[in-house]
């Protein structure tokens, strides 16, 4: 995804507003901090906007890095670092051909709107001329933050502190805007 103006001006305030809103609460700087909805390179130029939704991150990048933009000043490097992961497929090794899995359902689903029909292996040997075609997409999570059940699922949950735990969701119900903006703006584009 690339930073544009636009997007800076939707996001800024945004990630701002979830930074000094949340600073004070003190959870481990390694818990995985907000997801924000992206876009794949090619996406602008997609005849199709399609837009993959998951439940949440299952891992993500941790708070200590948006902090640190948040504390330069620099909140766009936040989304810029969490793009280029994927503009360079991150998730493609990241699915490592699970059987099951958002990555392993959105590409065969994406691949199959286009009218591919071969059953692909969902990982980093994917043919490189499916990568044209992994490359217009964008995705986003229904919860901004991990849930209970994925943390549960990661062995993280049993140690958190509950209590600033169930802080964090009160804290980023503005993320329901930044998810609705951002594909109200993409929708267009």
């Amino acid at each position: 995804m690339e930073i544009t103006n636009d997007i800076g001006k939707i996001f800024k305030p945004l990630i701002k507003q979830f930074c000094e809103t949340t600073i004070g609460i003190d959870i481990n700087e390694n818990f995985s901090t907000i997801f924000l909805p992206h876009t794949m390179t090619n996406y602008s130029k997609a005849n199709k906007k399609i837009f993959y939704f998951g439940r949440d991150t299952y891992g993500w990048t941790p708070t200590s890095q948006l902090m640190k933009a948040h504390n330069n000043d620099n909140h766009l490097s936040y989304l810029e670092e969490t793009s280029k992961w994927a503009n360079e497929f991150g998730f493609l090794e990241y699915n490592n051909n699970k059987s099951s899995g958002f990555w392993t359902l959105a590409m065969r689903l994406h691949l199959r709107l286009k009218g591919f029909t071969e059953n692909l292996i969902i990982s980093d040997n994917l043919p490189e001329e499916y990568y044209e075609q992994i490359n217009d997409f964008g995705w986003g999570n229904t919860n901004s933050i991990e849930v209970p059940k994925s943390l549960q699922n990661q062995g993280i949950w049993e140690t958190l502190d509950k209590e600033t735990y169930w802080k964090i969701p009160f804290s980023q119900r503005f993320c329901v805007n930044i998810q609705t903006k951002f594909g109200l703006f993409f929708t267009f584009v």
